[in-house]
């Protein structure tokens, strides 16, 4: 299992590659146990409100923020789609 940084974004880190596996129940809001289905809902949820798009007319940072977020939750998401293959 591989370590992830602590930084903040824009710091030129990959979310998705230094993921740390083990939290990605907590990134989507979902029990460890949670459904397929469960999942997928969560995803939704939180892409929709992370979504750079959504934020394209607000500042610098708050772009960065999103597009931050939004790479933590789609790495989480693929990370628990290929535990419950």
């Amino acid at each position: 299992m591989r370590m992830a940084h602590t930084e903040e974004p824009g710091n030129g880190n990959s979310c998705e590659e230094e993921y740390i596996p083990t939290s990605w129940f907590s990134i989507l809001e979902v029990s460890q146990g949670a459904t397929k289905e469960q999942i997928i809902t969560a995803y939704k949820q939180k892409i929709r409100q992370y979504h750079p798009d959504k934020v394209a007319q607000m500042g610098a940072e708050i772009r960065e923020l999103a597009e931050f977020k939004s790479k933590q939750i789609n790495a989480a998401y693929e990370y628990a789609m290929k535990l419950r293959e």
